[in-house]
């Protein structure tokens, strides 16, 4: 699969969407209802780009 690139930046902005973008539809407009696309990234294909504060994310139970 594709790389996935985790980063972090409390400070960061966000940036304006480009117009070339305008047309783009979810995956879920094409692929329908009965697709799940998703699929967890696997940890070999995340890259860390910037030291992230504190520890992960993880699921938990709701």
């Amino acid at each position: 699969g594709l790389p996935w690139f985790d980063y972090y930046d409390a400070d960061a902005e966000d940036l304006s969407p480009a117009d070339a973008l305008g047309s783009v539809k979810p995956v879920g407009d094409w692929l329908g209802d009965d697709h799940d696309p998703w699929q967890a990234p696997q940890q070999h294909q995340i890259h860390p780009l910037k030291d992230a504060p504190g520890r992960p994310v993880t699921d938990g139970d709701w």
